[in-house]
């Protein structure tokens, strides 16, 4: 039975982060020796192809993997791939999240109701 349209969902997500790699800032991009294209490129055949067994980690991947080996990093602050100009997504490493430090509240109902809280 085809889709009638794409499923959604929409929640809310409060929360204080700490020790967030700033991806977006140029700086940081020359320092860790990518770019802005290898960051919001094309890299969904790659990654395809390495959970496949065919060919290598994504640079994406790669960098997240260092990321999180480096251990005091909660996450990275990176370019929206569909809107560059302007747009900015994060990922967190949850394991990461310090109790008293940083924390992240998961909100799914318009009245406010709380679904998850990490750590």
């Amino acid at each position: 039975m085809p889709l009638r349209f794409e499923p959604q969902v929409l929640m809310t997500v409060d929360g204080i982060l700490t020790d967030i790699l700033d991806v977006t800032d140029r700086q940081v991009q020359i320092a860790l020796g990518t770019t802005l294209q290898e960051l919001t490129g094309d890299w969904v055949v790659q990654q395809a192809d390495y959970l496949a067994g065919k060919g290598p980690m994504s640079p994406t991947q790669i960098l997240g993997q260092a990321a999180y080996e480096v251990g005091g990093i909660v996450g990275l602050k990176y370019s929206s791939s569909k809107n560059v100009a302007g747009g900015s997504g994060i990922v967190v490493f949850s394991d990461r999240l310090a109790q008293g430090k940083s924390y992240l509240e998961v909100f799914n109902k318009p009245s406010g109701g709380l679904r998850q809280r990490l750590p």
